[in-house]
Formats: C-alpha cells, sequence, structure tokens
C-alpha cells in the first residue's frame, strides 16, 4: 500500500493473540498512523509481543468504556473500576504505552498516575444528551479534574 496516513488515531481496541495484534501494528505503522488502542483485557503475552513498537506508535490502553454504567464493572470483571484501572495502569506503565483511554468520570481514580496521558472521550456541552454514553463530562470538567487531551466528536460536529 502507498498511501500514508498522518495524525491517525486508530481506535481498535485490539484484543486477539498476540501474533494476530503485532500483524494490525504493524500494518497501522506502515500506513503512517500515530496511535492505536489496545484492549487491557489482553494477557500478559499480547503486552510482551507489543512492546517493541512502542517508540515507532503510541499505545493507548482502554480499561474501560464510556458507555459503561456503575454497575457495569462489577457485572463484567467483578472489580470495582478503581481496582480495575490499579491493575491496568500498572500494566500500561511497564510496556511503555504512551497513554491511556478514560471516562472524565474516571479520573477521579488516576490522579497519581503522571507519566501516561489521559485521553477522555465522552465529552460533552451541557446542554447535548449523553447518547450512548453515560459516563460523561463537559471539557470544563474534564480538564479540571486532569484531561490531557479530549475526544469531543458528537457535540462538535453538531455544533458545526
Amino acid at each position: 500500500m502507498d498511501t500514508e496516513y498522518n495524525n491517525v488515531f486508530c481506535d481498535y481496541k485490539l484484543y486477539d493473540i498476540p501474533s494476530t495484534v503485532c500483524n494490525v501494528i504493524e500494518h497501522l505503522i506502515d500506513c503512517g498512523a500515530e496511535m492505536v488502542t489496545v484492549n487491557m483485557n489482553n494477557n500478559t503475552a499480547v503486552f510482551e509481543a507489543i512492546e517493541q513498537y512502542s517508540d515507532k506508535i503510541k499505545l493507548l490502553g482502554v480499561t474501560a468504556l464510556t458507555s459503561w454504567d456503575h454497575n457495569d464493572p462489577n457485572s463484567i470483571h467483578r472489580q470495582e473500576i478503581g481496582n480495575m484501572y490499579d491493575r491496568t495502569t500498572w500494566i500500561m506503565k511497564k510496556y511503555n504505552f504512551w497513554g491511556m483511554i478514560c471516562s472524565p468520570k474516571d479520573l477521579k481514580y488516576l490522579k497519581n498516575v503522571t507519566r501516561l496521558k489521559k485521553i477522555c472521550p465522552g465529552i460533552r456541552n451541557a446542554n447535548d444528551m449523553k447518547q450512548d454514553q453515560v459516563r460523561t463530562a463537559t471539557p470544563e470538567e474534564a480538564f479540571e479534574n486532569g484531561a490531557d487531551y479530549l475526544v469531543m466528536g458528537r457535540s462538535f460536529f453538531k455544533s458545526i
């Protein structure tokens, strides 16, 4: 493929066996992608395999989706969301992830996380409906609570 993309953020939430995840990441690097999301429920073998790419593409860990309500982490993982972040931020640091995707509502669990960039989807203007994202915040709330970057699609495009 001769096409090169610049400033591409691939929100794939990769979750598969090590060779498949590596193949996808290698293809994204070859195409010039800048960032890719990885599901933090992968096993250690996946994280060991993809660490080699951390200087070629920004690895972003995904722990919990913004569509999850306060009951979902416990019903899905039998853990409170704060405990999930304790485990996954440790893994992200160990395997040289650049940052994490986290709900602005989850920033309270991440006050002591300094090396990883915090990228927050679920950003809404105060008068926008939440739609399918449950744990949302305004841009001001997210930045006040420690967000480094905001993902703001629906509210932004709705205002155009």
